[in-house]
């Protein structure tokens, strides 16, 4: 992996965690202006736990203060559980291949 590689970034901000989802499923399956061959998605989300398939809420310490902050908590999700929130950086990153029709 030495060679030089455009990819395309994207500032989105603050984005719910399902609005980040719906925009991936976007890029991937249906919008053509998504077409460059690398995109990577930067943005923040606003606290929430995600829990793999295997998860239950069991499985959460969940508190007052929890609710306070507004956390959400999203099941099955296709990845592993983790945790996101304001102030943390997270990129999604796709190779699509170029639009060939």
């Amino acid at each position: 992996m030495n060679r030089s590689q455009h990819v395309r970034a994207c500032w989105l901000g603050s984005t719910g965690y399902r609005g980040a989802w719906n925009l991936q499923a976007e890029i991937v399956f249906s919008d053509p202006r998504w077409s460059a061959p690398d995109t990577l998605l930067l943005l923040e989300h606003p606290h929430v736990f995600t829990m793999g398939k295997a998860a239950s809420a069991e499985h959460l310490l969940w508190t007052k203060a929890s609710d306070r902050a507004g956390t959400r908590v999203i099941c099955r999700t296709a990845e592993g559980g983790t945790y996101h929130g304001p102030g943390q950086l997270v990129g999604y990153r796709f190779s699509i291949s170029p639009n060939t029709s």
